[in-house]
């Protein structure tokens, strides 16, 4: 849990509480000091907005990412230091990028003539964090580079684009900074000569590299399978109206604080669409309230239909059975 005890150690070095930091994040602090605790990407969100907020310094991005190495990022990060070149390893960090950052966020390398640019794409919606993310990983990820390879290449020839405006804390922290970091272009984006990428690795170990590459996919996997899961529950949380019923997919994208498109996309990444989450959400509350002994018109109206004729319809096409004929099968069953 490297990334959250950075900057927890970096709030404290501002004079921020621990308990501050983390209130409301749902992380406790003997997670922050094991390694081997999972945490998922969403999880840095409100820690991050915490720590931004009590700290009224923006310019922390700059000191989050000067704080990152390789060791920072978990077997992701051993798996990277035992590549054989750094393109290798920028390869391998593209492939699992989100096991660190989630799917919000997508990275990619390529050759545009001498230069070879790792680019950063926003894939979802960060909101308020997006400077934040971008300025910090950027610079993460370039000091990243400079540590596994043991020597950053000339100053004058790598340089890092970012697409927003040039923020008021810059100058504070220009000097300190390792690279020059150049605003307001189209895209973001690490650009450096291209034959730094067949540059070798300090630590290569290619069957190290091997093994640490199986345990990022099975950590890639589980992570899947978490965040489907988290995911589709929050989904199903968000579209359900107090006073009974669901709310529509427009509805439920304005809850989360996504676009239609964003949602829909989402919701596809992870093998599900709305119709089928809330078909699945109306079979199981109605069976739970069946069982409870409420009649057929209340759960109907629990369900948001006004007619209890549709709810009867569908509830046949979900089970084979009408409402009735399944509560009188469960209480049979019961004995």
């Amino acid at each position: 849990m490297t990334y959250p005890r950075l900057l927890v150690d970096i709030a404290g070095e501002h004079g921020v509480a621990l308990t501050d930091c983390l209130a409301g994040t749902g992380l406790r602090e003997e997670e922050l000091a094991d390694p081997s605790a999972t945490i998922r990407p969403s999880q840095y969100e409100p820690l991050a907005r915490n720590i931004l907020r009590l700290t009224e310094n923006p310019g922390l991005c700059y000191e989050f990412g000067m704080r990152f190495r390789p060791t920072a990022h978990g077997f992701l990060g051993y798996a990277a230091m035992c590549c054989s070149t750094l393109g290798e390893a920028l390869d391998l960090t593209v492939r699992f990028f989100p096991l660190r950052v989630g799917e919000a966020l997508s990275l990619s390398v390529d050759r545009e003539g001498p230069q070879v640019v790792v680019t950063l794409r926003e894939q979802g919606e960060v909101g308020d964090l997006r400077q934040f993310l971008f300025e910090s990983l950027l610079i993460g990820l370039y000091l990243d580079s400079v540590h596994l390879v043991g020597e950053a290449p000339q100053r004058r020839e790598v340089e890092i684009w970012l697409s927003h405006d040039e923020p008021s804390y810059y100058h504070h922290y220009k000097d300190r900074l390792p690279i020059e970091l150049v605003y307001g272009k189209t895209r973001d984006q690490i650009r450096f000569p291209g034959d730094y990428l067949d540059r070798p690795l300090l630590m290569a170990n290619p069957s190290a590299a091997q093994q640490a590459v199986l345990f990022c996919e099975r950590e890639l996997e589980d992570y899947r399978q978490r965040e489907e899961a988290d995911w589709v529950r929050q989904v199903r949380r968000a579209m359900v109206k107090q006073e009974g019923g669901y709310y529509s997919l427009e509805e439920v994208a304005a809850v989360l604080h996504l676009s239609v498109r964003t949602l829909k996309r989402r919701l596809k990444e992870h093998g599900a669409n709305y119709h089928r989450i809330l078909k699945e959400a109306r079979l199981e509350r109605a069976v739970a309230l069946l069982k409870e002994g409420e009649t057929v018109q209340t759960v109907a109206f629990q369900l948001g239909y006004q007619d209890p004729a549709n709810f009867t319809r569908a509830f046949r096409r979900w089970t084979g059975c009408s409402p009735s004929d399944y509560r009188q099968q469960w209480l049979s069953s019961m004995g």
